[in-house]
């Protein structure tokens, strides 16, 4: 009987080792590398960095120079984003990453930002002439060299940016004006004077507007009972109806309030008193009726607010009105400046209801800010847009506006772009 030779375990396990590859660990490596994209002032930037090998996950690290100190790296993902501030030449920055098994890797990138991309057109202003003399009108311009050349005198389009606007397309007070058209203006009509504010296409005294007290948009509100909200020097405050007298944070008649008869704090005194004419009496005279105090004939529960229909039962309002009694039914009447909608009492130069009841202006966008011009709805662009007139619309610094689609170079200068075609 033959015996098979023994293996130790030692040599089965060399044996094994030998026959098995040994796994290798994919070196990390950046592959993005050199110049990157160029950025543009005020516009958006987002470049990713892209990487080889390695083991996910992966964290991100830039070291950044001061002098592009807009940009920043997502540690997560490796992406370059910002809005470049300023132009630059050529900046040199490194790049480092380390995966999960912590090998690192490093890449030298170069970024430059320049004033405009090549080609790109926008729209220009420069000071009107002709049918717009006196005015700031609206051309476009093409970008060579990153550059764009002094703006062409061949508008025929008022201007409508706040910015550039009146006769020498200098920026517009904006606490007087709120919009452009070819001059300075409020809401739909020129400009406020020195004494006035610009609130919501409206000029109004900030110093006397109970909607607008100090501030545009700083309504008054608070008020007693038979008063309504003002505003004196710029602060609120409230004045009390007509008929009512103000006694300390309270409208009262001192005709006949018991507690205040003929001025405030005069009380009248002894068993059941009343105050009739703004003096104080035993009772009060024949025909008439003491409702807590005050004398009052059958007619005045026809129309007085604080007894209307029957003693005692005091009229409300909502906010921005002051309550009334009309064949002894409460009501109410909206005070100057609102009109009633829906129930309440509100300004017809809100974004809400602008020029009519329920007319809400478009919500603000990541571009827009949509605001009540008086009757209509309008809008500013947010900063790093800029108005296209072309497209009725805030278009982010960098982007093409022009009047054709490609865009085109203007006919006095054929250095210009020299691929584009001329404009018509």
């Amino acid at each position: 009987m033959s015996r098979r030779p023994l293996v130790s375990i030692a040599a089965a396990a060399l044996a094994l080792a030998a026959c098995s590859p040994e796994k290798k660990i994919d070196s990390l490596r950046i592959t993005s590398a050199g110049q990157l994209p160029q950025g543009i002032v005020g516009a958006d930037y987002t470049f990713s960095v892209e990487v080889a090998g390695g083991t996910a996950p992966f964290a991100f690290s830039a070291e950044i120079p001061a002098n592009i100190g807009w940009l920043s790296i997502d540690p997560a993902t490796g992406v370059l984003s910002g809005v470049p501030d300023a132009e630059s030449a050529p900046v040199s920055f490194l790049v480092n990453v380390e995966d999960a098994n912590q090998q690192t890797a490093q890449t030298t990138l170069s970024l430059r930002v320049v004033f405009c991309a090549e080609g790109e057109v926008r729209e220009c202003t420069t000071p009107g002439t002709g049918a717009l003399a006196g005015q700031c009108s609206m051309s476009h311009y093409v970008c060579a060299n990153n550059a764009f050349p002094a703006c062409p005198n061949t508008g025929t389009t008022a201007s409508t940016d706040v910015a550039h606007c009146g006769a020498d397309c200098t920026p517009c007070d904006l606490a007087r004006a709120d919009r452009c058209a070819g001059t300075c203006a409020c809401g739909g009509g020129a400009a406020c004077d020195a004494a006035a504010t610009c609130c919501s296409g409206g000029c109004v005294d900030v110093q006397a507007d109970a909607a607008n007290c100090g501030a545009c948009g700083n309504a008054c509100s608070a008020a007693p009972a038979f008063g309504h909200p003002v505003c004196t020097a710029g602060g609120c405050d409230f004045a009390c109806d007509d008929g009512y007298a103000r006694c300390g944070s309270a409208c009262v008649r001192l005709s006949d309030d018991v507690s205040n008869c003929g001025s405030c704090d005069h009380a009248c005194t002894g068993i059941d008193p009343v105050c009739n004419g703004g003096q104080c009496f035993a009772s009060c005279p024949e025909g008439t009726t003491n409702c807590n105090g005050a004398c009052l004939a059958p007619s005045a529960f026809q129309s007085d607010p604080a007894n209307c229909g029957a003693c005692g039962t005091v009229c409300t309002a909502p906010a921005n009105a002051h309550a009334t009694c009309a064949g002894g039914v409460c009501g109410f009447a909206c005070d100057g400046g609102t009109s009633l909608c829906s129930g309440a009492c509100v300004s017809l130069n809100t974004t809400a209801n602008c020029g009519s009841c329920g007319n809400a202006c478009p919500s603000d966008t990541a571009s827009t800010d949509w605001y009540c011009a008086g009757s209509y709805c309008d809008f500013t662009c947010k900063a790093n847009y800029f108005y296209c007139l072309d497209t009725d619309s805030c278009l982010r610094l960098g982007s093409v506006c022009g009047p054709i689609d490609p865009p085109c170079k203007p006919s006095y200068s054929s250095a210009i772009s020299p691929n584009l075609p001329v404009c018509p």
